[in-house]
């Protein structure tokens, strides 16, 4: 007889089972299977033998049936597949929670990074030039006074261009590094700054001061002058008068009139400074409008793709619901027809078993695996 797998006694089906000693190989001695010859004969002739071989085929459809229904209500691979499911669906919404976070955080980041940016270029531009009309303004010359308040407006008008280029430039940037279509902004006009024109109109109690001064350090010149002329050269005494005054009214004339360009040149630089200040400020009301705007369109379509994620999210997550629920009321099924099926599957096995002669198993007990040794 065959031993189950583990087993130190004989499985119960084979309690009956008559042992015989045989031997059947020649070159040992003499073959002697009468025995077993004779028992195997008296098997086959038995008339329970039939039934008995019937009984156990029902046995054996009988287990493989219950096998089965616990199998489908159990269902090993069912509950891996909807792990795998449930896992699935958790990453899927982490990963959307994940993604929305980072845009917002890429969007608020790029749109102060743009701001700080532009701003810092509009500082500087107007740094630069305010630099370069004040270095200008320190060189002028009388005839050059009057063109220096139209190229100075040219210039800072420039500046406000190029700010709104570059803001322009900046904003196309960083929607394409945002991955982010928008519609082209309308076209914003250029701020425009009401730049008065430069006082260069002396006002009259200080040019009666310039005057009275120039005309006294002339006069002192000339009264220098002649003395020097009348210690040297007596007999010029006249001559010499004459030549000191007029020295002495051209350094006159020269005195304000130089005082008169610095004067100038000095309202033109601080004309230059409060200009380029007011520009500066223009430019980065402009940019902080610009980026505003910007940041507004950016949300928005920024709001569209996270809508159409949303989406496109919402139609996985459905699809693994869905197919979680088929597999929930799968088990469901099959649990309860197991329920419903199982005790007349049962009752009908141990039947079988009580028409056999064979014990009911243990509940560890499988006797479905296959037998090994001898």
């Amino acid at each position: 007889p065959r031993r189950s797998a583990g087993r130190a006694t004989p499985a119960p089906r084979y309690a009956e089972v008559q042992w015989v000693g045989v031997a059947a190989a020649p070159e040992e001695g003499k073959p002697r299977i009468d025995d077993l010859v004779s028992a195997v004969s008296d098997r086959l002739a038995d008339a329970e033998l039939a039934r008995r071989n019937r009984l156990r085929a029902w046995k054996s459809r009988l287990q493989a049936m219950a096998d089965r229904y616990d199998r489908d209500a159990e269902g090993a691979g069912r509950r891996a597949r909807v792990e795998a499911l449930r896992e699935q669906r958790s990453e899927i919404l982490r990963q959307r929670r994940l993604t929305k976070s980072e845009r917002t955080i890429a969007l608020r980041s790029q749109t102060q990074q743009a701001r700080t940016e532009l701003a810092y270029f509009a500082r500087n531009r107007c740094a630069s030039v305010r630099s370069e009309l004040q270095e200008d303004a320190a060189g002028l010359s009388r005839g050059k006074l009057t063109e220096f308040e139209g190229e100075a407006k040219a210039r800072l008008k420039d500046v406000i261009t190029e700010v709104d280029d570059g803001t322009t430039t900046r904003l196309a940037e960083m929607a394409q590094t945002l991955d982010l279509t928008v519609d082209p902004p309308a076209a914003t006009p250029l701020p425009t700054v009401d730049l008065t024109s430069p006082p260069l109109k002396s006002r009259k109690l200080e040019s009666r001061l310039m005057m009275l001064l120039g005309a006294g350090f002339g006069l002192g010149v000339a009264l220098t002058l002649s003395r020097l002329l009348a210690d040297l050269t007596p007999g010029l005494t006249i001559a010499g008068a004459v030549a000191c005054a007029a020295i002495g009214l051209a350094l006159a004339v020269w005195v304000v009139g130089m005082r008169g360009l610095l004067r100038d040149r000095a309202l033109l630089d601080r004309w230059a400074g409060e200009a380029t200040g007011l520009v500066q400020s223009a430019a980065e009301q402009h940019v902080a409008t610009r980026v505003l705007a910007a940041e507004s369109a950016l949300t928005a379509a920024l709001s569209e793709q996270d809508e159409g994620e949303s989406t496109r999210v919402a139609e996985q997550v459905s699809v693994i619901d869905t197919e979680l629920r088929e597999h929930s009321v799968v088990g469901a099924r099959a649990a309860a027809l197991r329920g419903q099926e199982m005790p007349t599957v049962q009752a009908a096995l141990t039947a079988v078993r009580v028409e056999l002669g064979e014990p009911e198993p243990a509940e560890d007990d499988d006797e479905t695996r296959p037998a090994v040794g001898t």
